[in-house]
Order: C-alpha cells, then sequence, then structure tokens
C-alpha cells in the first residue's frame, strides 16, 4: 500500500473561528473560501460581547503563498449590531484574533513576513521580491 503524503490545510487556520468551504486551484493563485462559526462578537469600542446578527459580508485577503502561487482567502463574516446603547459603534465587524484584524486586507502572518523580509534585506528589495 502506498504511502499519502498529505496535510491538513484546515490546520493552518483557526479551526475554532474559520472553516474551509471550498479550495480553487487556479494556473497563478489558489482560491481558499472559508464561512466563519461565530455567534458572537466584541465591540472594539466598548467591549461588550453582542450576538445581535446584522448581515455577513465576503472578505477578501491576501495570505501566505503556497509553493510560489498567491494564496487569497474570500472569508464569508458575519457583522453585529453593538447592544450598548452608549456606544458610538453601530455595527461590528469580526476580528480573528491573531489571525486576521477588523479592516485589513493581509493576514496577520503574511505582514510579519513582509516586515521581516524588509528588514533583513531592504525595502526595495523587499518590494521587488512580494511582487
Amino acid at each position: 500500500m502506498q504511502a499519502i503524503n498529505a496535510f491538513e490545510i484546515q490546520s493552518f487556520f483557526p479551526k475554532d473561528s474559520l472553516i474551509i468551504t471550498n479550495i480553487e486551484n487556479k494556473d497563478h493563485q489558489i482560491i481558499i473560501k472559508m464561512k466563519s462559526k461565530s455567534s458572537s462578537c466584541e465591540c472594539p469600542a466598548c467591549h461588550t460581547t453582542s450576538n445581535h446578527y446584522h448581515g455577513t459580508y465576503v472578505r477578501k485577503v491576501q495570505d501566505l503563498p503556497i509553493l510560489g502561487k498567491r494564496v487569497l482567502l474570500e472569508i464569508t463574516s458575519h457583522e453585529y449590531c453593538c447592544d450598548n446603547e452608549e456606544c458610538e459603534a453601530v455595527t461590528i465587524a469580526e476580528t480573528y484574533h491573531g489571525f486576521l484584524n477588523s479592516y485589513s486586507r493581509k493576514t496577520e502572518r503574511l505582514e510579519d513576513f513582509i516586515c521581516i523580509l524588509a528588514l533583513e534585506t531592504s525595502c526595495e528589495g523587499a518590494s521587488r521580491i512580494c511582487k
């Protein structure tokens, strides 16, 4: 019997908050479609936890490359309404702590990689490599 040397791609993403629904392998990029598993969210302004669902939206986020191909994450995220009447925030976008911030277009690990690359080479060199 032949051994299979495959890895579980879900293990590279936060299992408690995101689930992979589809993976598309194209010529120059890999599109990983994901869905949020949350049922509540903490307001960044007043820190009140809300489970008052408002709607969903699709976030397109760049992640670290896989085998030289660009990786695009399409995350179906939830929005919640802040339950605190005194809070200025009306709707709250989900954050995935340690992985993705509220309005980021890149994952935190990709941002860290770009910063390390810029420090180790130069900003111009990192820019050429990242293209």
